[in-house]
C-alpha cells in the first residue's frame, strides 16, 4: 500500500509557486494507476506567511491538533512529511509531537530553517542583514517586511520551539523506521548550509567566529572544517534508501531546486520511493 504525502511550503505567496512541483509529484505518482489506487497529496496553505491580512498563525498545539483531525478525516494512518524553508518549523512540531510523528513514515526537508536553529544565522539573516545583492532585497522587502511575515516571525517564532536536532532525527529513524532526507542548497542566502551539512553527516557542530570583512566590519560566521567539507562527493547525488540522507545542490541559492522541471525531478524521485515504503 502507498502512502499519501503531506506538503508544507514556505514564507512567499502561498502554494502557486510550487504548482508545477505538486504537478510533477502527482504525476509521477499517480499516472500508471487506476482511480481508487491514487496517491492522496495533501497541501496545506499557511496564510500568515502567504503576502495575507489575516488572523494570527495558530499555537503549535493548535496546529497539532487540527492537523491530527484533517488526518484522521482522510484516514491518514502513515505518511510522506515534505517541506520547504519556513514549512521545516511546522515539520519540526510533527516530528517532535509523541503522536503524529509515530505516523511520519519517511521526510524531506527542502532549504530547512530549523537545523542549528540555535545559532545566529537565519534570524540575523531574515530580519537583522542589511540588504546589499538583488537576491537579499528581494527577501527583505518581499519577506522581511510583509507584515503578516514579520509579524509571525516577531511574536510566534521561537528557537527553542522549532529547533530540531540530527539526534532526534536519528531517534525517530531507529525507533519509527522512519527514512530522511535533506535537500540543501550552496548558496544559501539565509541558512549556512556548509555547516548544516557537516552537522547532518557527521554531527559536529559548527562555532561561531567574529570575522572582519573587506570593508573593515565584523559579522559572524560558522566555523566549518574544512576536513569535514568533501564538496566533490556532495556534488554527486546518488540515494542509497538508507541512513540520513543529504541532497546538496552546490550553486543553487535558496528555493531554487524548485526552478527547473529536472531538479525539481530528484526531489519527486525521493518521493515517490518514500511513497512506496522503499
Amino acid at each position: 500500500t502507498r502512502l499519501p504525502i503531506l506538503w508544507i511550503h514556505g514564507i512567499g505567496v502561498g502554494l502557486h509557486p510550487n504548482v508545477e512541483f505538486m504537478h510533477d509529484l502527482d504525476v509521477a505518482v499517480n499516472k500508471c494507476n487506476e482511480k481508487d489506487d491514487r496517491v492522496g497529496i495533501l497541501s496545506l496553505e499557511i496564510l500568515q506567511i502567504s503576502t495575507r491580512l489575516t488572523a494570527p498563525i495558530l499555537t503549535r498545539p493548535e496546529f497539532l491538533r487540527q492537523l491530527t483531525i484533517i488526518l484522521e478525516s482522510l484516514k491518514y494512518k502513515r505518511f510522506v512529511l515534505v517541506s520547504h524553508s519556513y514549512g521545516s518549523a511546522m515539520s519540526t512540531h510533527i516530528l517532535t509531537d509523541p503522536s503524529l510523528s509515530n505516523r511520519v513514515a519517511a521526510t524531506l526537508l527542502v532549504d530547512p530553517v530549523t537545523l542549528l536553529l540555535h545559532m545566529p544565522d537565519v534570524a540575523y539573516n531574515f530580519t537583522v542583514r542589511t540588504p546589499k545583492s538583488a537576491s537579499e532585497w528581494g527577501l527583505w522587502y518581499f519577506g522581511s517586511k510583509d507584515p503578516g511575515v514579520a509579524y509571525t516571525l516577531g511574536r510566534h517564532f521561537f528557537w527553542s520551539d522549532n529547533v530540531l536536532w540530527r539526534e532526534q532525527i536519528l531517534m525517530l529513524m531507529k525507533q519509527n523506521d522512519m527514512r530522511f532526507t535533506a535537500s540543501l542548497a550552496g548558496r544559501d542566502l539565509i541558512v549556512n548550509t556548509y555547516a548544516v551539512r557537516a552537522y547532518l553527516a557527521g554531527g559536529k557542530k559548527s562555532d561561531p567566529v567574529l570575522v572582519r570583512g573587506a570593508n573593515g566590519t565584523k559579522h559572524m560566521e560558522r566555523k566549518v572544517d574544512q576536513a569535514d567539507i568533501a564538496r566533490e562527493e556532495w556534488t554527486v547525488w546518488k540515494r542509497k534508501g538508507e541512513g540520513l540522507e543529504v541532497m546538496w545542490w552546490e550553486e543553487l541559492d535558496h528555493g531554487e531546486v524548485f526552478d527547473t522541471k529536472e531538479r525539481r525531478m530528484n526531489l519527486v524521485e525521493v518521493l515517490v520511493a518514500y511513497s512506496n515504503g522503499r
